[in-house]
């Protein structure tokens, strides 16, 4: 697979300039509130999959904001709202070299029988994003202001996309696309991988199936159960592998990686999602703002069950003024350096 080793982000959202360097299999990210951890993660999701025009509307929805109404709804994910400057997202190597810019323009056609008309309508407009990348390749989409709801999409058919991502955020819930991708991982018979999983939190368990597109659980009851109904934190580990999974050999992306769950559990998680990116060749990318989780992660990765230097922290600082504001700086901690703030009680956060 194709691994990220840096990642860099000019005039992304709240970041005017981030340099990840160093990364690994396995990759967290935390910081204070409104440090820039979700835009991290949205932009290596960009990156990821660059020649597909959608994907900047997407994470505009991922934050549960699917207005694309007017030209301003298109200018959120840029830095400031000031699309004088491009969206640039770049990785070491690989050809992964993104450029996203606004495009805004009237018709360049005119209809010769508007020529009669005697009416003062202007001509049609429209806006959109134009997405560069490998060489002169470049993928458009395109909304017309009269109906937005709709919109034209144009992908280079010279480049061929090689890598496969997938994004978990936090508003996600379990839908008949997660059904859908269950059922997958049941085809190919990795339906013990899940059941070994949710048995850790709950010892009753005793299978688990998708039925009218909704995932039912057998805890011995008289009926099955929906997984809802199982918690917030089954629901959470559940969705965070079938993620891993469906991504093989590519990159999962996972907003809040804890949330929900007890602290207890935090290293459960923390082992079953590092077995299920090793064994599925995923290289992981997670946010948490949760101590208790880095914790659990760290125990984990002191047992050695795991090959060393599998680790990359970033703890997320961004600089609030002066001539390096919006800088965000990424502090990395590998598994010793990261096990010596813990022992030391040096406030990581």
């Amino acid at each position: 697979m194709y691994m990220f080793k840096e990642i860099s982000i000019k005039k992304y959202r709240g970041i005017s300039s981030a340099d990840i360097k160093d990364c690994r299999r396995i990759n967290v990210f935390f910081g204070k509130n409104n440090c820039g951890k979700t835009s991290v993660l949205e932009a290596i999701f960009l990156l990821s999959g660059q020649s597909n025009p959608i994907l900047p509307f997407n994470v505009n929805a991922f934050r549960g904001y699917t207005s694309l109404v007017s030209e301003n709804d298109v200018r959120y994910i840029f830095y400031n709202l000031d699309t004088t400057y491009p969206i640039e997202i770049a990785s070491e190597a690989g050809g992964r070299n993104l450029k996203i810019s606004l495009i805004k323009s009237v018709s360049k056609t005119i209809d010769i029988q508007t020529l009669l008309d005697t009416n003062s309508k202007a001509n049609e407009k429209y806006f959109g994003l134009k997405l560069s990348y490998e060489g002169n390749d470049s993928s458009e989409i395109i909304i017309r202001e009269e109906n937005s709801q709709k919109a034209k999409v144009q992908i280079s058919k010279q480049y061929k996309e090689c890598m496969m991502a997938e994004f978990l955020h936090p508003r996600m819930v379990v839908s008949e696309l997660v059904a859908n991708k269950l059922s997958k991982m049941i085809t190919e018979k990795k339906k013990e991988n899940i059941l070994s999983v949710m048995r850790v939190i709950e010892p009753s368990v005793l299978d688990i199936v998708v039925a009218n597109n909704t995932i039912m659980v057998d805890v011995g009851a008289e009926r099955l159960l929906p997984v809802n109904f199982m918690g917030d934190g089954m629901v959470k580990v559940l969705m965070n592998i079938i993620t891993i999974y469906e991504c093989a050999g590519g990159v999962a992306l996972i907003d809040e990686v804890d949330n929900g769950l007890h602290y207890s559990l935090m290293g459960v998680l923390w082992r079953t999602m590092i077995v299920a990116a090793i064994e599925n060749d995923v290289q992981l990318f997670v946010t948490t703002h949760n101590i208790d989780s880095i914790k659990g992660l760290n125990e984990i990765l002191q047992t050695k069950e795991f090959q060393s230097d599998i680790l990359s922290a970033y703890k997320l600082i961004k600089e609030s003024g002066g001539k390096n504001a919006d800088i965000l700086s990424a502090l990395r901690y590998n598994e010793s350096t990261l096990n010596y703030m813990i022992n030391q009680e040096i406030e990581l956060r």
